[in-house]
Order: C-alpha cells, then sequence, then structure tokens
C-alpha cells in the first residue's frame, strides 16, 4: 500500500472539495469512487483497496473535524488569514494537520515530509517553506 499515494489523492480530493464548496462525507464517497474507476480517473492514479481505505479515513476524520483542523491552522499562521492561503497549500495543510492532531500512529517526521513533497509537486516555490513552519508550530503545540 502507498500511503504517499493515498495522501496525494487526499489533496486533490479536499482541493476540489474547497472549489466546490462541499466538504460532505457524499462529495468526498463520489470523489474516492471516481480514483477506482480509470474511465473516470485518466491520470492512472487507480486507488487500491488498502489505499482507498486509508484515503477514506482521513477523509472521514477531517469531515468530523474540519472546524478544530482549520481552527488549530489559523492559530498557528503569523499575519496571515486561512481565507488568504491558497486552495492547494491549504489542502496540503489540512491533510497533514488532521494526522498531527488525531492520528499519533504516523510519525511526524512523515506527515511533513509528505506535506513539503506535495508542496514542491503542486504548490509556488516557496510554498514548502511556509507549510512546513506552521507544521511545526502546530507539532510543537498538538505533541508535547
Amino acid at each position: 500500500m502507498s500511503r504517499k499515494k493515498a495522501r496525494d489523492t487526499v489533496v486533490k480530493i479536499l482541493y476540489s472539495a474547497d472549489v466546490n464548496e462541499d466538504f460532505s462525507k457524499g462529495f468526498f464517497q463520489k470523489q474516492i469512487e471516481s480514483y477506482k474507476d480509470s474511465d473516470l480517473n485518466p491520470q492512472d492514479m487507480e486507488l487500491n483497496e488498502d489505499e482507498e481505505e486509508f484515503a477514506s479515513s482521513i477523509l472521514e476524520g477531517f469531515s468530523n473535524n474540519k472546524d478544530k483542523i482549520d481552527s488549530l491552522i489559523s492559530k498557528h499562521l503569523k499575519d496571515w488569514d486561512i481565507s488568504r492561503i491558497g486552495r492547494v497549500d491549504l489542502a496540503i495543510l489540512r491533510v497533514s494537520v488532521y494526522e498531527i492532531a488525531f492520528r499519533e500512529d504516523i510519525p511526524i517526521n512523515v506527515i511533513i515530509n509528505e506535506a513539503i513533497e506535495n508542496a514542491k509537486l503542486y504548490c509556488r516555490d516557496d510554498s514548502y517553506k511556509f507549510i512546513n513552519g506552521v507544521l511545526g508550530s502546530v507539532v510543537e503545540e498538538e505533541r508535547e
């Protein structure tokens, strides 16, 4: 199983949810289904059963805790408002902050490394520094 692939998928789904202003569990399930169907998923990013289960667990955890996750992100922004964060950056932060705050079974270094890798892949040149700073601050508070 590739948790990296599952996280990458969740970032895309959270981005799509933000654009569509729909964070419902139904929307998330429909998106997960599209990653299981190669006709709907031309990028060959099909999820296997384990990846689907992991991605679904993150989406459900996020859905159940969206307000707390967004509050944690907001709390650790320096002179920024959450509404000013780019949608992709925010999707990466949401996945990572969920894992930091609610998934103690995942090592911090894995969470942060994968967030930085996704930021380097999908965001502006310096976004990874911003994301790393916010996550570092969240880790200090949440996992003391």
